[in-house]
């Protein structure tokens, strides 16, 4: 049987080692292309994209940060509408069904997502613009995850970020091709302490949505409840709520365990709660107890594993 077809990634194309920059070099990324395990890398380079070589002139934003200009100083050239028009076609040729999110440059005046210069009049830079093409991006694709190499170097904006790559992919593969409302019952009830641990309300309200699913047009209940769900994992969750989906966890085992054994659990949950253990130190716990006791829909959980444990990411800030 042919393997399922991976959800796309797009990327700068420098991080993927590309030699495209203005200086005919590269910002290879090692944790971006380790990426490439789970999804399909698609550069672009907005750049040589609109037709300038490599190496180059660099490249400023220039004029107010809210609108600003593409300029290439050395040569007194305007290229904001040509980096428009090659970003309107390129985004119309993206099916957001099959992209999970982008990974910019930082400090790019055309990838970067934040903090990039632009150039007042009198030469002065305020480092608070947006690159042209991430901003049109973004700003047509919102569903998507968005993040740049530089802020991936923080442990805790990396796990946020691989969360809600996996997440959306996960919600996407569930409406890839033709589904049912029992698909979408068990992959709620799969869902459900990942969804607890980010937003309570959320997950109440998916709830609602899908006890009434009978009631709307399968393609209007997959709208409602995909663009919901990926809402639930811009929030970011709290220790205490965090502690909460690990109280109802241990409930399931109130039947099955000794007094050690479940005040060893309750001792990794009061650690984690005053800052002496990670999350993954209870979590651990709970799933050899699952193991052992076959609580099959605890093990079924994808707050157990919401991504593939081989990435790179700090077991001390999961999820956090």
């Amino acid at each position: 049987m042919a393997s399922k077809k991976r959800f796309k990634l797009g990327v700068s194309a420098c991080l993927l080692g590309e030699k495209v920059r203005f200086d005919g070099g590269h910002k290879s990324s090692s944790f971006t292309r380790s990426l490439g395990q789970f999804f399909e890398l698609v550069p672009f380079c907005p750049e040589v994209g609109i037709g300038l070589g490599t190496p180059r002139k660099s490249l400023r934003l220039v004029g107010s940060v809210q609108n600003p200009r593409l300029l290439q100083p050395a040569t007194n050239l305007d290229l904001t509408d040509e980096m428009m028009a090659w970003s309107e076609k390129t985004t119309a040729e993206i099916d957001e069904s099959e992209f999970v999110g982008f990974v910019f440059k930082k400090g790019s005046p055309s990838c970067a997502m934040e903090r990039t210069r632009v150039y007042a009049p009198n030469g002065m830079p305020e480092k608070a613009g947006v690159g042209l093409f991430a901003k049109h991006t973004m700003e047509r694709f919102p569903e998507l995850a968005f993040e740049d190499e530089g802020r991936l170097n923080d442990a805790t904006l990396r796990s946020r970020f691989i969360m809600r790559l996996f997440a959306r992919a996960r919600v996407l593969e569930l409406f890839r091709d033709s589904w049912t409302i029992g698909q979408l019952v068990a992959f709620h009830s799969r869902e459900k302490y990942l969804l607890l641990a980010h937003s309570p309300l959320i997950y109440k309200e998916l709830g609602r949505m899908v006890a009434r699913a009978m009631i709307l047009p399968l393609h209007e209940l997959e709208r409602q409840y995909k663009t919901l769900y990926l809402d639930a994992f811009t929030k970011v969750p709290s220790p205490g709520r965090h502690l909460n989906v690990l109280q109802h966890m241990l409930g399931y085992f109130k039947k099955f365990l000794g007094p050690i054994a479940k005040q060893s659990i309750l001792n990794a949950v009061t650690d984690y709660r005053q800052g002496f253990l990670p999350l993954s130190t209870p979590l651990n716990l709970l799933k050899h107890y699952s193991l052992v006791h076959e609580q099959n829909y605890l093990l079924s959980q994808t707050y157990f594993q919401p991504f593939d444990k081989d990435l790179q990411v700090s077991q001390t800030v999961l999820r956090v």
